[in-house]
């Protein structure tokens, strides 16, 4: 063979072998192509008033979380199924009523045994010490279909054996005792040196470290659950001297600072979103585990025992922002809860062909893209600690209050928000049919209703 003709077949093979070279990376990038499901973004602040953000109340400064509702879908009546921190995360993560749930009571720390009771509970309620490991949560449902799932915050819903990682989530920072209870402020060790963090500061060092190194193909869950504004009621220092400087003291600053803390982080979060190009294809919802310890004035009651079903204890602050499917700035008025999270997330994601049958939830899709009604006659709230222990909210605005003793109350939220005028005598029938609507559910539960009596 000539020379000319080996340099000829020499270029005709490496041409071959560069094309199907060419033709493999290809193969590869279409194999690898980035997952178009929206990621999640789940805000969850404990204790945090339905008033108790600066566009409902200019006493506290929260730019952020104002500009995040400003974008979103804002949901008038929202409500968490349980005011109180355990039941309230029970519900949000599982989609079930707690009560369904048998966690009618906050989670003791180190609890002895499945169950406890409450001494001051006419009914002597069993209240299970953790979420059981067969209760499927949102987290198992995303992380089965391909999302990363990372938590960072509280979740008492169990001591150790019961944490998120066996529930979901791939990646868990805790920041603090997972049962419960946590410090404001962290003594950290960074570079050989101890140093005072708060704790909400803390977190979202963790969260925003993911958002800035996150190059996955896949979609990720984001469940940011808040140890502020729970008490102890420590506000991070810097921001208790703003509030002072504006003339609030004590106690006052202290919670407004809280407040604060959580919108900085918030912002903190976001930012980091928007910077790592994520922040257009990432569905971000915010909520409240149950109403504040302090007055939510004009709502009435709120955290304390023996008021919390009223709408001050267990109506939330919610709204949810889609990026290119909310309008910026449209207000809802059908009756939502936190139970409704889990419907919804698997709906986007395009995984509502799982089994949501048990699920007490509803989707909110529907609504966020075409403003339609949801399909939801009544509400229902449940705890056990004292005699005020069930309500019943219906679509018409009259909510009934029920203590154990078969005394009840009745209000009509929808002309009388604080709940000042019991009126159960002038729609005596109107009474006596939510009474049954909840005896009915009760039952359907498995709960006694003989512990009424």
């Amino acid at each position: 063979m000539k020379k000319n003709d080996l340099i000829l077949l020499f270029i005709v093979l490496f041409t071959s072998l560069l094309g199907a070279c060419k033709g493999k990376q290809s193969s590869e990038k279409v194999t690898s192509k980035k997952d178009q499901r929206p990621n999640f973004l789940i805000l969850f602040v404990d204790d945090l008033g339905y008033n108790d953000i600066g566009f409902r109340n200019q006493k506290f400064f929260t730019p952020a979380i104002d500009k995040l509702a400003s974008e979103s879908l804002l949901f008038n009546y929202a409500y968490v199924p349980s005011p109180t921190c355990s039941p309230s995360r029970a519900a949000l993560y599982t989609g079930k009523h707690a009560a369904r749930l048998g966690i009618y009571r906050h989670i003791p720390h180190n609890p002895e045994g499945e169950f406890h009771t409450y001494p001051d509970d006419p009914a002597g309620m069993l209240s299970r010490n953790w979420l059981t490991l067969e209760e499927i949560t949102y987290a198992e449902v995303l992380s089965k279909h391909g999302y990363n799932t990372f938590m960072a915050g509280k979740w008492h819903l169990g001591e150790k054996e019961y944490y998120p990682e066996k529930q979901g989530f791939q990646k868990y920072i805790v920041g603090g005792d997972g049962s419960g209870l946590t410090k404001k402020y962290l003594l950290l060790e960074e570079d050989g040196e101890k140093t005072e963090k708060y704790t909400t500061d803390f977190l979202t060092d963790s969260v925003v470290d993911y958002l800035e190194s996150y190059n996955d193909q896949k979609p990720f869950l984001i469940q940011f659950s808040y140890w502020n504004v729970h008490t102890p009621t420590v506000g991070r220092k810097d921001l208790v001297q703003y509030y002072q400087s504006k003339g609030l003291t004590g106690v006052e600053a202290e919670y407004a600072a809280q407040v604060s803390s959580v919108d900085e982080s918030i912002g903190r979060v976001l930012k980091a979103l928007d910077d790592n190009g994520l922040a257009e294809n990432t569905v971000v919802i915010f909520a409240s585990d149950q109403g504040s310890l302090f007055p939510n004035t004009p709502l009435r009651g709120g955290k304390p025992v023996g008021t919390a079903l009223y709408e001050g204890g267990a109506r939330i602050p919610f709204f949810i922002k889609w990026p290119n499917v909310t309008k910026a700035g449209a207000v809802c008025n059908e009756h939502v809860s936190t139970l409704d999270i889990f419907p919804t997330l698997l709906d986007i994601c395009g995984s509502s062909n799982e089994d949501s049958s048990s699920l007490d939830g509803l989707s909110l899709v529907d609504i966020i893209k075409n403003n339609t009604s949801l399909k939801r006659d009544y509400l229902f709230f449940y705890r056990a600690y004292d005699a005020q222990y069930a309500s019943v909210l219906g679509k018409d605005g009259f909510k009934l209050i029920a203590y154990r003793g078969n005394k009840y109350e009745l209000y009509n939220i929808y002309e009388d928000i604080g709940e000042k005028n019991e009126i159960s005598e002038l729609f005596p029938d109107r009474k006596e049919e939510l009474i049954n609507v909840l005896y009915e559910w009760e039952k359907s539960l498995g709960i006694d209703v003989k512990s009424h009596k």
